[in-house]
């Protein structure tokens, strides 16, 4: 099933591809709050830390908040916000949804709600992203197609 996902959210990338991308790679760490009702349901919230890279080259800090609800059947539903500073301190932020997967593996979507500078040229995209946890830590990609007009403004 992992890798049914896994390969599901590639070929959905793939089709739906411009001439343009915009890939972030982030790692984090974890910190989860959690509340278990037995045989109802697991509420946590979490707190992702860590660094980013993009294939613009371009790199900085990452920090989201949100809440996961697993109910009975072990399919996370999940939301969250994530503040993404570059290093000449522009920010950015994100909002990040999925519905009904696995915990440790995933895919979702990302949008952009607002940036400073540079980044306001990714306002309100809609993108796709992977993500992989393991024992605290985190691993996702994030996968937006984008216009010229953002691909020439991504390059300053």
């Amino acid at each position: 099933m992992k890798i049914l996902s896994i390969l599901l959210f590639l070929l959905h990338s793939f089709l739906n591809s411009s001439n343009f991308s915009y890939k972030m790679d982030t790692h984090f760490t974890v910190t989860n709050n959690v509340i278990e009702i037995p045989g109802h349901l697991n509420y946590a919230t979490y707190q992702l830390k860590g660094s980013w890279t993009d294939n613009y080259g371009k790199l900085g800090t990452i920090l989201c908040n949100g809440e996961t609800k697993i109910p009975k059947s072990n399919l996370v539903e999940l939301f969250g916000i994530c503040e993404i500073t570059d290093e000449d301190k522009n920010k950015r932020w994100w909002t990040i949804n999925r519905d009904k997967s696995e915990i440790e593996l995933g895919v979702g979507r990302a949008k952009q709600i607002d940036g400073e500078n540079i980044w306001k040229t990714l306002n309100n995209i809609d993108c796709n992203y992977a993500v992989k946890h393991i024992e605290g830590f985190s691993y996702m990609k994030i996968n937006c197609n984008i216009n010229e007009k953002q691909h020439e403004a991504l390059l300053k």
